[in-house]
């Protein structure tokens, strides 16, 4: 469900409103002359997975990560075992 008030009628309850979003999850939309003008919506915390993988499929994307499969597959050669090896 939405609602949908006036900048008039949200002005003096503003902090009412936006616990009423927070308590309700739902959504307000903000009106001057009968047009939108904003959207209150409930914040929703990213799962913190999801967000990492998005932020390295943005840096991918613009090139500034570089991933090759083959490359990350393959076996380390006996000198990156150092004493272990």
């Amino acid at each position: 469900m939405v609602t949908t008030i006036s900048k008039a009628q949200f002005k003096p309850k503003a902090l009412a409103w936006l616990r009423q979003v927070e308590h309700d999850q739902l959504e307000l939309i903000i009106t001057d002359h009968d047009r939108p003008v904003a959207r209150i919506i409930p914040y929703v915390a990213a799962d913190p997975l999801t967000a990492l993988h998005q932020s390295w499929g943005a840096r991918v994307a613009e090139g500034a990560v570089r991933y090759d499969a083959a490359q990350a597959t393959a076996p380390l050669p006996a000198t990156a075992w150092g004493d272990l090896g």
